[in-house]
């Protein structure tokens, strides 16, 4: 029996959508445990950590770029309790060629009409910030509002305050909570939170790690090139045993 007040929870999945869900339930005060056999991995540790609701915006979601802009503007208190530093320096938008370009110009003016601040850049503009881009491009924008986090870093700090285990208690939780965005379902979650198997749905995204001597950008960029969109994310300080397992990658514009 739980204290007054005090619910018994486990949450299945130890990403940062888990984690941060444990942690603020403890500091409710309630009893969490995190169940994961392998916390902070998966989608979580391979994440850019980008925070950039203008950036990624598209027509007829205002009302997701609303959700993005409230859910940025408590960022800035969590990191700081956190312990983890949230990048200002804002995310850049590139164009490689003239086709690339226009698709910049054309999020950016989406931007501006659901009053985001755009800051446009010529090649020039766009190397003085990012001496590391290409000379190859041909323009962009920077959105100054749109930040970055180290996810790494983030997991790290959660995994200190909130207790993982690999497999539940029976019988301890009198609420579960599925945190998972593993596909296929592993079946253990799926009857432990009683759903069906198939209602956690993918969504396709590449990871492409490649190791080079260019030093990537210290800006989150996002850059066009012959038609997809490829995010590099901004570097960030780390120690040599972190740096070797996640190396750098090679710019495309």
């Amino acid at each position: 029996m739980s204290a007054p007040g005090t619910t018994r929870v486990e949450v299945l999945g130890a990403g940062i959508v888990g984690l941060s869900l444990a942690e603020e339930l403890l500091r409710r005060g309630h009893d969490v445990r995190v169940i994961d056999p392998a916390p902070a991995r998966g989608a979580s540790w391979a994440a850019a950590g980008m925070l950039t609701p203008a950036a990624e915006v598209w027509h007829d979601e205002p009302a997701l770029l609303d959700l993005g802009r409230r859910s940025l503007a408590l960022w800035p208190a969590y990191a700081e309790r956190l312990g983890v530093a949230l990048r200002l320096e804002g995310t850049l938008l590139v164009g490689r060629d003239a086709a690339d370009l226009q698709e910049v110009e054309r999020q950016a003016a989406l931007v501006r009409r659901l009053g985001g601040r755009v800051e446009e850049l010529d090649p020039r503009g766009l190397r003085g910030l990012e001496p590391t881009l290409s000379g190859r491009v041909l323009g962009g924008v920077l959105l100054p509002d749109d930040p970055s986090i180290d996810p790494r870093r983030v997991l790290a700090a959660l995994l200190e305050r909130v207790p993982v285990q690999p497999v539940p208690t029976p019988g301890w939780a009198e609420v579960t909570v599925l945190a998972t965005g593993a596909t296929p379902l592993p079946a253990a979650y799926a009857e432990r939170a009683g759903l069906p198997p198939g209602c956690v749905r993918g969504v396709r995204g590449e990871v492409l790690r490649a190791r080079s001597d260019d030093r990537r950008p210290a800006r989150c960029a996002a850059g066009c090139a012959d038609g997809p969109s490829t995010w590099c994310p901004g570097r960030v300080a780390r120690s040599s045993s972190a740096r070797r397992a996640r190396s750098t990658t090679r710019r495309p514009w």
